[in-house]
Protein backbone atom coordinates (compact mmCIF):
# COMPACT_ATOMS: atom_id res chain seq x y z
CA UNK A 1 0.00 0.00 0.00
CA UNK A 2 0.84 3.62 -0.53
CA UNK A 3 0.64 4.45 3.38
CA UNK A 4 3.06 1.08 3.84
CA UNK A 5 6.09 2.56 1.13
CA UNK A 6 5.65 6.04 2.61
CA UNK A 7 6.38 4.84 6.21
CA UNK A 8 9.09 2.21 5.26
CA UNK A 9 10.96 5.23 3.44
CA UNK A 10 9.92 7.94 6.75
CA UNK A 11 11.67 5.18 8.67
CA UNK A 12 14.64 4.68 6.55
CA UNK A 13 15.27 8.29 5.92
CA UNK A 14 14.95 8.61 9.86
CA UNK A 15 17.30 6.19 10.47
CA UNK A 16 19.92 7.51 8.12
CA UNK A 17 19.53 10.83 9.27
CA UNK A 18 20.48 8.88 12.95
CA UNK A 19 23.32 7.18 12.00
CA UNK A 20 24.63 10.50 9.84
CA UNK A 21 24.56 12.51 13.27
CA UNK A 22 26.17 9.72 15.25
CA UNK A 23 29.09 10.43 12.58
CA UNK A 24 28.85 13.68 13.64
CA UNK A 25 28.66 12.96 17.23
CA UNK A 26 32.07 10.74 16.83
CA UNK A 27 30.73 7.11 15.75
CA UNK A 28 33.64 6.80 12.91
CA UNK A 29 31.73 3.29 11.92
CA UNK A 30 31.59 2.34 8.32
CA UNK A 31 27.92 2.79 8.58
CA UNK A 32 27.85 6.05 10.14
CA UNK A 33 30.07 7.68 7.25
CA UNK A 34 27.64 6.05 5.21
CA UNK A 35 24.80 7.72 5.90
CA UNK A 36 26.86 10.84 6.86
CA UNK A 37 27.88 11.19 2.97
CA UNK A 38 24.50 10.88 1.72
CA UNK A 39 23.05 13.93 3.72
CA UNK A 40 26.26 15.75 4.53
CA UNK A 41 25.19 18.55 2.39
CA UNK A 42 21.45 18.75 3.55
CA UNK A 43 20.37 21.70 6.34
CA UNK A 44 18.01 19.55 8.47
CA UNK A 45 21.46 17.18 9.38
CA UNK A 46 22.54 20.59 10.42
CA UNK A 47 19.50 21.22 12.43
CA UNK A 48 19.39 17.88 13.95
CA UNK A 49 22.83 17.87 14.93
CA UNK A 50 22.16 21.13 16.94
CA UNK A 51 19.22 19.45 18.53
CA UNK A 52 20.85 16.43 19.47
CA UNK A 53 24.30 17.94 20.49
CA UNK A 54 22.43 21.29 22.13
CA UNK A 55 24.95 23.40 20.33
CA UNK A 56 24.27 26.64 18.02
CA UNK A 57 23.82 26.53 14.63
CA UNK A 58 27.11 28.12 13.87
CA UNK A 59 28.72 25.13 15.94
CA UNK A 60 26.32 22.66 14.35
CA UNK A 61 28.01 23.59 11.09
CA UNK A 62 30.95 23.68 12.44
CA UNK A 63 31.29 19.83 13.10
CA UNK A 64 29.66 19.34 10.15
CA UNK A 65 32.09 20.51 8.18
CA UNK A 66 34.72 18.83 10.31
CA UNK A 67 33.14 15.59 10.09
CA UNK A 68 33.44 15.68 6.62
CA UNK A 69 36.99 16.64 6.24
CA UNK A 70 37.52 13.74 8.73
CA UNK A 71 35.82 11.83 6.32
CA UNK A 72 37.79 12.93 2.91
CA UNK A 73 41.47 12.68 5.01
CA UNK A 74 40.61 9.48 6.50
CA UNK A 75 38.49 7.96 3.64
CA UNK A 76 40.53 5.31 3.18
CA UNK A 77 40.33 3.79 6.77
CA UNK A 78 36.83 4.66 7.53
CA UNK A 79 36.01 2.18 4.64
CA UNK A 80 38.24 -0.63 5.74
CA UNK A 81 40.50 -0.38 2.88
CA UNK A 82 43.79 0.60 5.26
CA UNK A 83 43.85 0.12 9.17
CA UNK A 84 45.30 3.27 9.88
CA UNK A 85 46.61 5.34 6.81
CA UNK A 86 48.16 4.75 3.60
CA UNK A 87 51.70 3.42 3.49
CA UNK A 88 53.39 2.02 0.33
CA UNK A 89 56.35 0.38 -0.38
CA UNK A 90 59.29 2.57 -1.52
CA UNK A 91 59.88 1.74 -4.86
CA UNK A 92 60.87 5.17 -6.80
CA UNK A 93 57.66 6.18 -7.96
CA UNK A 94 55.06 8.19 -6.76
CA UNK A 95 52.60 6.09 -4.87
CA UNK A 96 49.40 6.91 -3.59
CA UNK A 97 50.74 7.76 0.07
CA UNK A 98 53.45 10.59 -1.84
CA UNK A 99 50.48 11.75 -3.80
CA UNK A 100 49.54 15.26 -1.51
CA UNK A 101 45.96 15.83 0.33
CA UNK A 102 44.89 18.24 -3.00
CA UNK A 103 45.45 15.70 -4.94
CA UNK A 104 43.93 13.21 -2.76
CA UNK A 105 40.96 15.12 -2.38
CA UNK A 106 40.27 15.44 -5.93
CA UNK A 107 40.60 11.48 -6.38
CA UNK A 108 38.20 11.53 -3.58
CA UNK A 109 35.48 13.45 -5.40
CA UNK A 110 34.56 10.23 -6.99
CA UNK A 111 34.71 7.62 -4.48
CA UNK A 112 31.91 7.09 -2.00
CA UNK A 113 31.63 5.07 0.93
CA UNK A 114 28.97 2.75 -0.86
CA UNK A 115 31.92 1.69 -4.03
CA UNK A 116 33.76 0.04 -1.16
CA UNK A 117 32.66 -3.36 -0.73
CA UNK A 118 33.20 -4.26 2.82
CA UNK A 119 35.84 -7.36 3.72
CA UNK A 120 33.60 -10.70 4.68
CA UNK A 121 33.44 -11.60 8.38
CA UNK A 122 35.17 -14.56 8.83
CA UNK A 123 33.81 -16.34 12.52
CA UNK A 124 30.50 -17.25 14.29
CA UNK A 125 27.62 -17.01 11.25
Amino acid sequence: SVQLRIRTATQRNSSMMRCAVQFVMGCRGRRYADAFEKVFDLPSLVETVQKSANKPEEEAKEMVKSSKRYLDCKFLAVVGVVRDAVVCEPNGQVQLDGIGLDNWLRIRRYLRVADITPEPHHGAP
